[in-house]
């Protein structure tokens, strides 16, 4: 599975991290037996959890700077000519919107 690069070895993983999880004890039992294999699924179990909790943490990251360079853009916008515009073209949308209610309110 892993020299194919199997999408069932990331399910596999998963799984015997919660066999481990949840029968240690009786795994440790029944593998005795053959303690090199007990050690390699020991070891591919902990290597799995720990590429895990990297993507994880990498992920948390960019997203954290994905909103840091979102709120940088407002930042910028605000700091710029470009925000006397928006404000007015929000102002303008307000004023545009509140005498079509009135409007409508009148008609009615």
């Amino acid at each position: 599975l892993e020299k194919n690069k199997s999408p069932l070895l990331k399910k596999l993983l998963v799984f015997l991290r919660e066999l481990f999880c949840n029968f240690k004890r009786e795994l440790k039992e029944v593998l005795a037996s053959t303690p090199t294999l007990l050690n390699e699924l020991e070891y591919d179990v902990k290597k799995f959890e720990i590429e895990r909790k990297k993507k994880k943490e990498k992920n948390a990251k960019m997203e954290l700077e994905g909103i840091q360079r979102m709120l940088g853009d407002v930042t910028n916008v605000n700091n710029s000519g470009e925000a006397a515009a928006a404000k007015a073209v929000a102002k303008e949308g307000k004023v545009t919107g509140q005498l079509g209610v009135a409007g409508i309110g009148k008609k009615a």
